[in-house]
């Protein structure tokens, strides 16, 4: 038989029609689709509903590469609460705040200052945070002096323990670990804030958000999504404390402490065994420091039966006299403001040199921080 012998199989004209008409309406519902997410991000942008930009952490490739937990080379002006917008820098190594080498200058004073957002600086330009200003302060002394924000915050002492590691190649004398007062809640969830940036490291390092998460990054619409996530998380951790006090609240509260002590501890170890001094600090809430706080009062009793030196910058921002809303965010949001972070940076400043033995420092006498 003959190949021009052969029929060829054709598609009947009604099942071209159909199938014509399915990717019409896939078209259809696709293009309306794009343009019901548009309005959607033009109402979130034109209403400050949601910030059109936010701080990235690093993906994948660059957590093997830096030190810092923040993509590198940002700047933005934050308006994830547009009554407190402010300016974020994140310099090449992953860091808030101004370049600095890796290899430390052999007359320079460095300190790493370890926390949550207390430590990053919700709500604050980079020239505010608690760290540029205690680096200020630190200069007037020991000249050359550099203070590292390794902040992040919804972190507690098992995240920053993490980010410890991270820090110790940079060759700090002092580590400065800043304890704020969810820190010890915030260990009953199931899973750590290390835990969950290691799951969207490799989420937007996979094809395909690796390939779009540049451009969604910077949509209202992803920001929102992000937030609500992070509501969630929260609320699903503030449900299983509930929970956890529901049931056994002292002992709860106990197996809390005593976990937050043991990390306490053993950074405290690790930091001797590397030669790098530690300072341990409390920055109490607003409601603490109007009411005072059974967390704090137990920490100071731990970390003084451990032999760890505690600051509670408690006493300081009650002796300013000034009222909740200059020290902190209020009535907008509870964190700090620059006046409060100065006040913090001055007591700080001066329990570190009267502590003596910091490189260059004159005399290492508290006096000479003002």
């Amino acid at each position: 038989m003959s190949v021009s012998s052969l029929s060829v199989p054709t598609v009947p004209a009604a099942r071209r029609g159909l199938f014509a008409l399915v990717v019409r309406r896939l078209v259809a519902m696709g293009i309306s689709l794009v343009v019901a997410l548009a309005i959607v991000e033009v109402v979130l942008r034109l209403f400050h509903l949601a910030p059109a930009q936010g701080i990235a952490t690093v993906n994948a490739k660059q957590f093997q590469r830096i030190p810092g937990m923040f993509a590198p080379n940002q700047r933005i002006r934050d308006l994830q609460k547009p009554a407190l917008p402010y300016v974020v820098t994140i310099d090449s190594l992953g860091f808030r705040g101004g370049e600095f080498t890796r290899a430390k200058p052999a007359n320079q004073l460095r300190v790493v200052m370890l926390g949550d957002s207390y430590v990053y600086g919700d709500f604050v330009d980079d020239d505010q945070t608690f760290p540029v200003q205690l680096e200020q302060r630190l200069r007037r002394a020991c000249g050359d002096a550099l203070v590292i924000n390794a902040g992040l915050g919804g972190t507690t002492i098992v995240d920053q323990a993490q980010e410890l590691q991270r820090t110790l190649p940079l060759a700090s004398d002092v580590v400065v670990l800043v304890y704020v007062a969810d820190d010890i809640a915030n260990l009953a969830g199931s899973k750590t804030s290390w835990e969950l940036l290691a799951e969207n490291r490799r989420s937007k390092s996979r094809f395909p958000l690796s390939i779009v998460y540049p451009v969604l990054r910077s949509t209202a619409l992803w920001n929102l999504a992000l937030k609500a996530r992070a509501n969630r998380l929260n609320r699903a951790g503030e449900t299983s404390l509930s929970q956890d006090y529901s049931r056994d609240s002292a002992s709860t509260l106990d197996r809390l402490r005593n976990r937050y002590g043991e990390a306490l501890v053993a950074l405290r170890d690790t930091l001797k065994a590397h030669g790098v001094r530690f300072v341990f600090t409390m920055y109490p809430s607003y409601a603490e420091l109007r009411g005072g706080s059974a967390n704090l009062t137990w920490l100071e009793g731990f970390a003084r039966s451990h032999g760890i030196a505690a600051l509670n910058f408690s006493a300081a921002l009650q002796a300013s006299g000034l009222p909740n809303t200059t020290l902190y965010r209020l009535p907008e949001d509870g964190h700090p403001g620059p006046t409060g972070y100065a006040i913090a940076a001055d007591t700080l400043g001066k329990r570190m040199l009267a502590l003596g033995g910091l490189p260059l420092c004159k005399g290492g006498q508290g006096d000479h921080v003002h």
